[in-house]
């Protein structure tokens, strides 16, 4: 008896140790990892979730997004500018809930960076914004994830389905990206993705 109740007891803990261990899109219910690490030329980068957020497009769920902030670098600092600065690590993890055509999702961003972008800039980043919207050149299927990096020197890089498909170096043209999510007219809730942010 004593046996089972602590396996259950085990059980348990180890369901709320992952629990914690995961950011949670309670729109959609994907789940995120608190923390991720990569490595980029031969550096590696420890990053914390700041918070999950939902893109709804006329009110359809189109994809759930994680945000991610180098370790540290908030801390006691101002929240949005920690986030737009060059000097630190960043990372947005998204999760299709649904299929979209490439062409749509290339329409989205180009409409996304309008917005994000104002002129003059929009213009003279126009090479960076083909470069990058490139990248997304095949139909977007239900439960694909595609991550885009910031990496410190405004390098931009994109994995989708785990594999690289290019980087963009240009430190206007990735604080114009952030922009999309955390900018004032941002496409997703951005105070969702910094409510970890302490």
């Amino acid at each position: 008896m004593k046996f089972i109740l602590f396996s259950c007891l085990a059980i348990f803990c180890a369901f709320n140790l992952n629990a914690e261990n995961e950011v949670i899109d309670k729109a959609t219910g994907e789940a995120f990892p608190a923390e991720i690490t990569f490595d980029y030329q031969g550096k590696n980068y420890q990053l914390d979730s700041t918070g999950v957020s939902t893109r709804k497009k006329l009110f359809i769920k189109v994809y759930s997004v994680a945000h991610y902030l180098q370790k540290g670098a908030a801390a006691g600092k101002d929240k949005l500018q920690e986030i737009m600065s060059d000097s630190n690590a960043k990372q947005l993890t998204i999760k299709w809930v649904r299929g979209v055509p490439a062409d749509k999702v290339q329409e989205g961003y180009e409409e996304s960076f309008k917005t994000a972008i104002p002129e003059p800039a929009y213009t003279q980043l126009q090479s960076a914004i083909k470069t990058y919207i490139a990248f997304f050149n095949k139909d977007v299927e239900k439960g694909d994830e595609h991550v885009i990096r910031w990496i410190p020197g405004g390098v931009i890089e994109v994995q989708i389905k785990g594999k690289t498909a290019g980087t963009v170096t240009n430190p206007e043209f990735a604080k114009g990206l952030w922009n999309i999510w955390f900018g004032a007219k941002s496409v997703v809730n951005r105070d969702n993705l910094m409510s970890l942010m302490k």
